[in-house]
């Protein structure tokens, strides 16, 4: 744990000062030269770090300057309705091109549209498919991410099982890396936020999908059968809901929602943040999707009827990366998890 702490802080320290010597990265985190030089060159031999020369003399032997691999870039993907993302990224988190596309209808149609529409955005950064260490994605489902095994998807139910991880490995041979879609959004929230350990999160995405990511004392909250935080099976008005019937498949809640309007949707929404901040009790809460970032003053309204329903509730924040939360996570989770040299499934 302690050389994972030491790893996070000596390139945090590179991304924010490099290039700088090792000599330099050991006076700053005040940890022995010894143990820097130790660390760096298992980062240096990860390709996460790279040597660029020598720097100015201050008295001796010039020291060897050191800098994030910016030769190193990864694909994020969001697989959401109506749309599908795509971004290709650096090794310092920076989003280099984007694009966002309509969402197919069958595997072979989405395989297609997710591998050319790569291919054209790798050619327009002038980036070669060599430099890609891995592929991050973000899908609206259950998900098993130690396995990349999609386990439920109302909305794909055609890319259930491994098949999306064995065709993207097929085309990239990197590591691939898919999890739950609101999983990824508080990810990339506490990741950018530098989330205590003891800290909690929520990141909740409302839209024409809706979905619940908990992060609880430095790790994403997946529960039993990857499934905590499907939201868009809550109840909050049994008789309405249940009116047409039970359905295996839930979503109650998010079939539900897409036929409210106005002021009605708002008190519906505050409804349902004030049952997830009675279960869980977040220090803060996030809102994304383009349904509420996109409805002027929505979040200031849906603020003041949770206060009025639950005085305990956080102040409803918007997400820090908007409507591209959850594709931005990925992409973090990715880089997190390349820089710290942790297994992408």
């Amino acid at each position: 744990m302690l050389k994972k702490i030491n790893e996070t802080m000596i390139l945090d320290l590179v991304r924010q000062e490099g290039p700088i010597s090792r000599a330099d990265i050991a006076k700053a985190l005040q940890i022995s030269r010894p143990t820097i030089s130790k660390l760096v060159g298992e980062l240096v031999n990860r390709r996460v770090i790279v040597e660029i020369g020598e720097g100015q003399s201050k008295g001796g032997k010039r020291p060897i300057l050191l800098q994030l691999n910016r030769n190193m870039h990864l694909i994020g993907i969001h697989l959401s309705y109506p749309s599908v993302k795509l971004a290709i990224v650096d090794n310092l988190g920076n989003v280099l091109v984007r694009q966002e596309l309509a969402t197919p209808g069958t595997f072979q149609e989405m395989m297609d549209v997710l591998i050319n529409a790569s291919s054209e955005l790798l050619h327009s950064a002038g980036i070669t498919h060599s430099t890609v260490a891995a592929v991050s994605v973000a899908v609206a489902g259950i998900t098993d991410a130690r396995t990349g095994r999609i386990v439920s998807s109302r909305n794909f139910p055609f890319l259930v099982g491994t098949g999306l991880k064995a065709a993207l490995q097929r085309q990239y041979r990197v590591p691939i890396l898919i999890d739950n879609d609101v999983y990824m959004g508080v990810y990339g929230e506490a990741y950018a936020l530098s989330a205590a350990s003891g800290s909690s999160l929520a990141f909740v995405r409302i839209d024409n999908l809706i979905g619940l990511g908990m992060w609880i004392d430095g790790r994403v909250y997946r529960g039993s059968q990857f499934a905590a935080g499907e939201i868009g099976d809550m109840l909050v008005s049994a008789e309405r809901q249940l009116a047409s019937g039970y359905s295996q498949e839930g979503g109650y809640f998010e079939r539900w929602m897409n036929e409210r309007q106005g002021e009605d949707l708002d008190y519906k929404i505050a409804c349902c943040l004030a049952n997830i901040v009675c279960l869980f009790a977040p220090d803060r809460l996030f809102i994304g999707g383009e349904l509420l970032i996109g409805r002027g003053g929505a979040i200031d309204r849906i603020n003041t009827i949770l206060k009025r329903i639950n005085g305990r509730a956080p102040q409803l924040e918007t997400a820090r990366f908007g409507v591209d939360a959850e594709l931005i996570g990925s992409i973090y989770a990715a880089v997190d998890a390349i820089r710290q040299n942790v297994k992408i499934y």
